[in-house]
């Protein structure tokens, strides 16, 4: 959606360039270290600052050219939400973006992907009549994808360095777009560059070309695609996680979240 304004260029995940999860088999999403403003991130932080710089251009990286005439770049990745701090105050003119989802809704994506910690154990052939084993091995991979999730977003949205990013929650973009677009344009309009955006009213509803093996119909749905999948006792553990790691007042065991994009940072920073 950002990326569908005229004269905007799309720069995919430069941190897995020197990891080269790209490169054959399932990858486990291992994030950047968290790190502030003054900690070095060595070859990941120099592939990050080129593509932010626009000085870099891979087949990975530039998958395809969203426009040729550009004003403007986006750089989208997955795996710098802990390095966000480092990020925002190292390019200060540049908007930073924080896009958040249920962290059990990213944990249950990622297991159901094949790429979480229990992957290479729940595929073994001896495990085939042993549902319970298995059960427990998801089990496991949810509370450790849940905490890891914890651990990042904590440390970011509680971080002063990262006040000035803009926090968008996926529930809220998925039930009402257009209003969270326009609380989007406005926060863009400080930037140079970015005053004009306005994103192609088509690419609201466009389905995403990284959208595959999904069945839902409705912005409920999506929104709740993880809730019946797991056993109550699960989605307790992965809630008390949460909880305790000050995230408890933004997520709870339900999908949708418990405050709004503007108030995460503050609602975080007052919990920790």
């Amino acid at each position: 959606m950002v990326t569908s304004a005229a004269g905007t260029r799309a720069i995919y995940e430069p941190s897995n360039l020197r990891q080269q999860l790209f490169i054959g088999g399932e990858p486990h999403l291992l994030p950047l270290p968290m790190v502030g403003p003054d900690d070095e991130l060595g070859a990941d932080g120099r592939a990050v600052g080129a593509a932010l710089n626009g000085s870099i251009s891979t087949r990975w990286t530039n998958p395809a050219r969203t426009d040729r005439l550009v004003r403007r770049r986006v750089v989208k990745d997955v795996r710098t939400v802990g390095a966000v701090p480092w990020i925002a105050e190292r390019f200060p003119h540049t908007p930073v973006v924080l896009l958040l989802r249920h962290p059990i809704a990213v944990a249950h994506s990622i297991i159901e992907l094949g790429w979480g910690l229990e992957a290479d154990l729940t595929g073994r052939p001896e495990l085939n009549d042993r549902g319970d084993l298995v059960a427990s091995l998801r089990t496991a991979s949810l509370t450790l994808e849940v905490s890891r999730w914890c651990a990042h977003h904590q440390w970011t949205l509680s971080h002063p360095a990262a006040k000035r990013a803009h926090v968008i929650l996926y529930e809220e973009l998925a039930m009402d777009p257009v209003a969270e677009l326009d609380r989007l344009a406005e926060y863009f309009k400080d930037f140079e560059h970015w005053a004009d955006w306005r994103p192609d009213p088509s690419a609201i509803q466009a389905r995403s070309v990284t959208s595959f093996r999904r069945t839902e119909q409705s912005a409920a749905a999506w929104v709740d695609s993880w809730s019946e999948s797991w056993p109550t006792t699960a989605i307790e553990a992965a809630t008390s996680i949460i909880s305790a790691s000050g995230l408890g007042s933004v997520y709870d065991a339900h999908a949708m979240p418990l405050v709004r994009g503007d108030n995460v940072s503050d609602v975080v920073t007052s919990s920790t």
